[in-house]
């Protein structure tokens, strides 16, 4: 729950309830709603779909997971308002939507033009939440031929106290693709939200124009229903060109080389359902931050852009920077006759130029001037993130620098990078986790790195989370916006609510680094088939392929289902270009008949090429020949075994002959040898010896056996 609050105002047509009324609409579509206590209006009928394989996993508070595929092979498509969707996204705040949007309170009245996030079913919005300590809440999703089925099981809703969950509520949404019928079913409903007024239920459009609201301020009786029905012959019509984004999808900003050559591109679509015939056109600028014009272009249309249709626009005119700054990226749509919705006829881009010639730069989407209102979560366990991509690789992140509004309570927080290797390009790999002590406010905070972060590609998250109350976060709400900003709320990453007007006060400078690449490049022994028939040490060579010298690096090795045996190469440097010997003190031996794949790896961090770090080559082990027949002829017996302390070893017809003994753990790794020609009864001690399975090897000139030794 953030500390900000905003008051949205929408100015398109809206249809709702204060309380329970029975029934709604139509919308300027068509959509009416009745509930079950209206007569003629649906029957309560849950649908249980719990079961393992249905269940959504990854939500938390604020959060939404997706997309999720819901066609089934041809003419099982859903319908919602005039156009077909085949995959739709889980909000953690109770509702389902068709694009990937973020609602979290404060919850917009629906419908709402003005907040660009549109497209959804809200079944109980409201400020729910899968975090905390054992939190019941659970969420499951079934797609048919015929239907698709989402249930929020027992999700409580936010609260402040410990654990931050109270109260339950169960319910689904039910979509019908034979009728594309919508059916929200509340099964049960307990305790109040944070704030009473963003409870609400309701259907929006692509647009955000239409919609319908059946209540607010409200809480559901249990075993109650509401029923969405699509209209069979809707009256209406409506011309909508879009420009959907520029550059990438979602108007995300990006980082260019200065110098460079950029071609421009917008995406143009028809979102309405009625096509868009020529001419029209699409302009395009781009000016600085000072309003000093760089580019004007203009691209024509001469073929008809169909329903629900998209076209990719590159303008005649490409960008080229006269310098490193900051660039908007803005195209409008002109020439749609009769367009009925204005707000979606344009789209701005940032563009950030870098000089790459230097060998530090700065990667950040914001500018020095802080917002007045901040950023902070009331239980002082929330974040925020951005994502930034390089221009050049190598290179190490050597400082993240943020900006503080405040910092009463004179707390830390938490500077956390993480690798963009996650699912859908996320956040995956954590790289480094620091804590900065007490930064103040009003002011940018530098964290240096002593052990740099290396990035060989792709690009990473700079997440920032709070280390107790009232440590607040600076937005930046000028223009342009990256659309590159996240929150962080229970560890889970969602885009962050308000990331279409606001960025974060987050930045990194990156230093130019030479590739580290570590490599073996052959095993040397044992070579390929070879049968080991005792303890064996592993050799092979590491070559440095990189451009700089390493050391103290973790190497392994490992064979067919054994466990995996890991050292460190403590040195000396191996210099770029340059190749090692390097042997494991840890002999491979197995007591067992086996064959299989020997296989020797480097793992060194930041590894510019971690294909290549791992190579193998097949060989056997085998247990000595006649070993139980030799057992039997020498005589050998173990007693007690298993033992605790010591076990009897018979050696009266070795006839006072040398005889060697040794002892190896599971690994194959030699603990303990022994050499003695006593003869008669030898006490093995346990000494230091773990409980455990062990093998025991007994050799002397005539005979060569194993035996399994069991210490508890």
């Amino acid at each position: 729950m953030m500390k900000t609050r905003l008051l949205l105002i929408s100015l398109c047509l809206l249809s709702f309830s204060l309380s329970f009324a029975g029934q709604g609409g139509p919308d300027k579509f068509g959509y009416v709603w009745l509930d079950s206590y209206q007569s003629g209006g649906p029957t309560y009928q849950w649908k249980n779909i719990v079961s393992p394989e249905n269940q959504v996993f990854g939500l938390a508070d604020d959060n939404f997971k997706g997309p999720f595929p819901i066609s089934i092979g041809t003419g099982s498509e859903f319908h919602f308002y005039w156009y077909p969707v085949d995959q739709l996204w889980i909000g953690s705040n109770g509702y389902v939507s068709f694009s990937p949007v973020n609602l979290a309170s404060v919850f917009p009245t629906i419908p709402d033009s003005l907040d660009n996030k549109h497209n959804f079913i809200s079944a109980l919005l409201s400020d729910l939440t899968f975090g905390g300590a054992n939190n019941p809440g659970k969420c499951y999703l079934k797609v048919k031929d015929d239907s698709i089925v989402i249930s929020f099981i027992n999700v409580p809703f936010y609260s402040q106290t410990l654990p931050n969950w109270t109260g339950s509520n169960t319910f689904q949404i039910i979509l019908d693709k034979n009728d594309n019928s919508i059916t929200v079913n509340y099964q049960s409903q307990s305790g109040t939200a944070m704030t009473s007024t963003d409870v609400k239920a309701g259907i929006e459009n692509i647009t955000g124009c239409i919609g319908l609201q059946a209540f607010y301020a409200v809480y559901p009786a249990a075993n109650y229903t509401i029923k969405y029905y699509y209209p069979t012959n809707s009256n209406y019509h409506v011309s909508d060109g879009a420009v959907r984004y520029n550059g990438i999808p979602f108007n995300r900003g990006v980082f260019v080389p200065y110098p460079s050559t950029n071609p421009l591109t917008t995406s143009i679509s028809n979102m309405g359902n009625l096509k868009i015939a020529p001419p029209f056109n699409a302009t395009c600028q781009v000016k600085n931050t000072l309003g000093n014009v760089s580019l004007n272009d203009v691209a024509y249309f001469g073929d008809t852009l169909f329903v629900q249709h998209d076209t990719l626009v590159t303008f005649p005119t490409t960008f080229d920077p006269i310098s490193p700054g900051t660039y908007l990226y803005t195209t409008r749509l002109y020439g749609v006759t009769d367009d009925a919705v204005f707000t979606n006829d344009s789209a701005i881009q940032e563009i950030i130029a870098i000089d790459t010639a230097q060998n530090m730069y700065e990667l950040g989407y914001c500018g020095n001037t802080p917002d007045p209102v901040g950023i902070s979560w009331v239980d002082g366990t929330g974040g925020v993130g951005m994502y930034f991509k390089p221009l050049t690789y190598p290179v190490k992140i050597s400082e993240v620098q943020f900006y503080l509004l405040s910092n009463f309570n004179n707390v830390g927080c938490y500077v956390k990078i993480y690798d963009d290797d996650g699912p859908a390009g996320g956040p995956g790999t954590l790289l480094d986790s620091s804590f900065s002590g007490s930064p103040v406010g009003g002011a940018w905070t530098t964290f240096s790195y002593n052990n740099p972060v290396i990035i060989n590609n792709g690009g990473f998250y700079v997440g920032w989370e709070m280390g107790g109350l009232n440590i607040t976060m600076a937005v930046d709400k000028s223009l342009p916006i990256s659309h590159r900003s996240y929150e962080i709320i229970s560890g889970a990453w969602s885009e962050y609510r308000d990331g279409l007007s606001q960025d974060f006060m987050i930045r990194c400078n990156l230093t130019k680094t030479t590739p580290v690449d570590v490599a073996p490049a052959m095993i040397a022994q044992p070579q390929a088939g070879a049968v080991i028939t005792a303890p064996t040490q592993i050799s092979f060579w590491i070559k440095n392929r990189g451009n700089q010298a390493v050391m103290n690096f973790p190497v392994h090795y490992k064979f067919a289902t054994l466990g995996a045996v890991t050292q460190n190469y403590p040195g000396p440097f191996l210099s770029a270009g340059d190749s090692i010997l390097f042997t494991f003190t840890t002999p491979l031996y197995n007591s067992a008949d086996m064959s299989g794949d020997l296989c020797v790896w480097t793992s060194l961090p930041y590894d510019a090429e971690p294909q290549n770090d791992k190579i193998c080559v097949t060989v056997s082990t085998q247990a000595p020949v006649g070993i139980a027949d030799q057992e039997a002829d020498a005589g050998f017996r173990i007693y007690p075994n298993p033992f605790s302390s010591y076990c009897n070893i018979d050696l009266s017809k070795t006839g006072n002959k040398a005889v060697t003994l040794q002892v190896f753990n599971m690994s194959g790794q030699m603990l303990r040898e022994i050499k003695t020609n006593a003869g008669g009864i030898y006490p093995l001690q346990r000494g230091n010896l773990s409980p455990g399975i062990y093998s025991l090897r007994i050799i002397t000139a005539e005979h060569q056996l194993i035996r399994e030794l069991v210490i508890y």
